[in-house]
């Protein structure tokens, strides 16, 4: 009965498993779960979702109270112990139920495969916030060298949305936290992505403020943006000018002079603006991983 009722729960993750591509291993089947002692089980470190917020009084808590935990998690040995690869609600709530034993199914994952199951297994049940999603293809793509294209295949999103997400990264703190705690759309906050910290900042302010469309954004950062034609016809030289229009653009003000030597430089105060600039210039492409 143990054996029939696993197999009915992880058949999502079994069929998730086979559109990872990753290799299973043969020694332990994904329809055996056994009882492991909630005490000597360890969160994932990597969990793609930062924050778990759970009560004595949470109605997962009461269900496992009265009925037990129905559907295994699915862990991995570590360290003489184990450590979750998706389940963590359930193993909080079944501590928080004073339950001495869990089902796990015990696999054995690699880091990077535990981490793609983990996000696949959040993102399936929209359990994540834009940044968690942000932060966990992030991890993906840069600590075990995935691109895009590949994280897009085993999670199931576009590739452009792997990139978008991930640039999400680049905001100023205050914008990113509009947006984990849904006060600021993912739409909004990809508009704000190629402005400067400056603009990103009260643009956002004013988003959440006024409740603007996403289109009421977009004409705003244009009005913000835009040099009219009369405003540069008041200034002379051509530097200045140029000066004026990129200041209105990036909101940090822009020397720019006629070189003697000949040579055409910019030089830019740090890394964040020249990636800025980098991304207006050249799309935001240009500025992938892979």
């Amino acid at each position: 009965m143990k054996k029939d009722r696993a197999k009915t729960s992880l058949g999502g993750l079994e069929s998730m498993l086979e559109g990872l591509s990753i290799k299973k291993t043969q020694n332990i089947s994904l329809d055996v779960s056994i009882q492991v002692e909630v005490a000597s089980i360890k969160p994932n470190p990597h969990q793609p979702r930062q924050a778990i917020n759970m009560l004595d009084s949470d109605p997962l808590v009461d269900s496992i109270k009265l009925h037990g935990v129905l559907q295994p998690i699915l862990v991995r040995t570590v360290n003489g112990g184990y450590e979750i690869i998706a389940g963590e609600r359930r193993w909080l709530a079944s501590k928080l139920a004073n339950k001495q034993h869990i089902p796990c199914v015990i696999k054995e994952f690699s880091d990077q495969e535990a981490q793609i199951i983990a996000m696949v297994e959040n993102l399936q049940r929209e359990e994540l916030n834009p940044m968690d999603v942000a932060n966990g293809f992030f991890m993906l793509s840069h600590k075990y060298g995935l691109t895009h294209e590949f994280i897009s295949l085993s999670v199931g999103r576009s590739r452009s949305s792997i990139s978008n997400f991930i640039r999400l990264l680049t905001l100023d703190p205050s914008v990113q936290e509009y947006v984990r705690v849904g006060t600021l759309g993912v739409g909004h906050a990809k508009l704000l992505t190629s402005l400067s910290v400056v603009l990103q900042k009260e643009l956002a302010r004013q988003a959440v403020n006024k409740g603007l469309t996403v289109r009421q954004l977009e004409s705003l950062i244009k009005k913000t943006t835009f040099v009219s034609k009369q405003e540069l016809a008041k200034f002379n030289p051509k530097s200045t000018m140029i000066s004026l229009a990129l200041q209105r653009r990036f909101g940090v003000k822009f020397k720019v002079a006629v070189s003697a030597s000949k040579q055409n430089v910019l030089y830019f105060e740090n890394h964040d603006l020249l990636e800025t600039f980098m991304q207006f210039l050249c799309g935001p492409e240009v500025t992938d991983s892979e």
